[in-house]
């Protein structure tokens, strides 16, 4: 897989902050759009017993990482329905419904989307 040199040196907070962010170029979206459908919790799997500082400090983060990766989901999202890249844009819908089945913005955006689909 090639990648171009302007996004080798990204770092995946680059990807978060970029993605569906007006004047990204379509590499970078398309890049933020693949690391978006494979991110999952910061640290996954890790913990360290007798460390309440660091769990502590972990909640927080995956807590305000969780946050940031919704945004950039639904900037992708909106981007891409924008676009009438119906793939991306229903995918994304309902990675965010998934993560968040109560949350009525993310299944009226679904339902948004199919509609305007056909």
């Amino acid at each position: 897989l090639a990648i171009d040199a302007r996004l080798a040196g990204l770092f995946d907070i680059d990807l978060i902050d970029a993605a569906g962010a007006n004047g990204t170029d379509g590499a970078l979206d398309r890049r933020a759009a693949a690391w978006l459908a494979d991110a999952g919790a910061l640290l996954e799997g890790m913990g360290f017993d007798g460390c309440g500082e660091f769990d502590e400090w972990l909640v927080e983060c995956r807590a305000w990482l969780a946050q940031r990766l919704t945004a950039a989901r639904e900037r992708m999202r909106d981007a891409a329905a924008a676009a009438a890249d119906w793939r991306t844009a229903v995918a994304l819908a309902q990675q965010l419904v998934a993560q968040d089945p109560w949350d009525e913005g993310h299944q009226r955006a679904l339902m948004r989307i199919l509609a305007e689909k056909g």
